[in-house]
C-alpha cells in the first residue's frame, strides 16, 4: 500500500477505538509521526497501522491498549523509532513543503498584483529559517506529547512562538536588491505552474477534505493574478487604483467567506462521522 493509503486506512480504523484506547493511541500516533522526521515515512505508517490493528484485536477481548502495550507508551514509542530506517529524502520533502508554503505566502502579493516586487534575496534567507523552523516545531510538538510538567509545555509553546515571530521579523527587516516583478506573460506562467503543482499535491492527499477550505482563496488569488495581467481586463483589475482595491477586497472577502463555510461544513461532517 502507498503511504497515503496507509494514512487513510489508519484514520478510518481509529473511529473503531474506544475513548480510552483512542486517547492512548492518539498520543502515540502524534509522538511517533513528529519524532520520526528523519525516518522512513512508509515504514513509520506501516508500524503505526500494525499497532492500531493489535489494539483493535485486544479491544475485542476487553483488553485496553495500556494493558497490552504497557503504562509507559513513550518508552514503547522510542523503541519503535529506533527500529525505523533513516530516510533523509522524506525529511527533505518536509522541508521543501514548508519552504514551498512560505514561498506561496510571501509571493502572493506579487502574484496578485503585477506592480508589487518579490524580493528573492529575502526569500532565500528566510526560506532557510523556515526549513529550520519546520523541523524545530515538529520536535517541540513531539516532546510535549508525553510531558505532564506544565513548565516544559509553557516553555515549548513560548519557544515555538518566538521562533515564529522571529521568522516574521526576519522577512520584514531584510531587504535586498534582488527584486523581480511577475508581470505580463511571466507572471501568468508562474501562477499557472504554481496552480498545477498545488493541484497535483492536493490530488495526492489521502484526506482531501482537510485541504478543501483553502481552494476558494487559492483559486481566487490565481484568477485575480491572471486577469490583472490580461490586457483587456488589466484596467478593471488594476489594484494600484481605488477601484481595483475595492474589487480585490470584495473578491477575496467572498473567497474567505466560502473558506469559513467549508470549515464549518467539514467540522459538522467530522462530528457526524464520530
Amino acid at each position: 500500500m502507498k503511504t497515503e493509503d496507509l494514512i487513510q486506512l489508519n484514520a478510518d480504523l481509529q473511529t473503531k477505538l474506544t475513548k480510552v484506547n483512542e486517547e492512548y493511541y492518539g498520543d502515540l500516533l502524534v509522538y511517533v509521526r513528529t519524532m520520526s522526521f528523519l525516518r522512513d515515512e512508509q515504514q513509520t505508517e506501516e508500524v503505526l497501522l500494525s499497532i492500531l490493528q493489535d489494539i483493535l484485536d485486544a479491544q475485542k477481548s476487553d483488553i485496553t491498549a495500556e494493558e497490552y502495550f504497557g503504562k509507559n507508551p513513550k518508552e514503547f514509542a522510542d523503541e519503535i523509532l529506533q527500529q525505523l530506517s533513516v530516510n533523509l529524502i522524506d525529511t527533505g520533502k518536509l522541508v521543501i513543503y514548508a519552504i514551498g508554503a512560505y514561498f506561496l505566502f510571501s509571493a502572493l502579493p506579487s502574484l496578485i498584483n503585477p506592480t508589487t516586487a518579490f524580493d528573492l534575496g529575502t526569500f532565500f534567507v528566510t526560506g532557510i529559517y523556515v526549513g529550520f523552523f519546520s523541523v524545530a516545531a515538529l520536535w517541540l510538538l513531539g516532546k510535549s506529547i508525553y510531558q505532564s510538567q506544565r513548565p516544559f509545555k509553557v516553555t515549548a509553546a513560548l519557544l515555538g512562538a518566538l521562533l515564529f515571530i522571529g521568522g516574521i521579523a526576519l522577512s520584514i527587516r531584510i531587504s535586498t536588491p534582488l527584486k523581480v516583478y511577475f508581470n505580463g506573460l511571466l507572471g501568468s506562467v508562474v501562477i499557472l505552474i504554481i496552480a498545477l503543482i498545488i493541484g497535483y499535491i492536493l490530488s495526492k492527499q489521502a484526506d482531501k477534505k482537510l485541504w478543501l477550505p483553502f481552494v476558494p482563496v487559492l483559486s481566487t488569488s490565481a484568477l485575480l493574478g491572471i486577469l490583472s495581467r490580461v490586457p483587456i481586463f488589466s484596467n478593471f483589475f488594476d489594484f494600484s487604483t481605488q477601484h481595483g482595491k475595492i474589487v480585490l477586497i470584495i473578491m477575496l472577502s467572498i473567497a474567505l467567506f466560502l473558506q469559513f463555510m467549508l470549515l464549518i461544513w467539514i467540522g459538522r461532517k467530522s462530528k457526524q462521522a464520530k
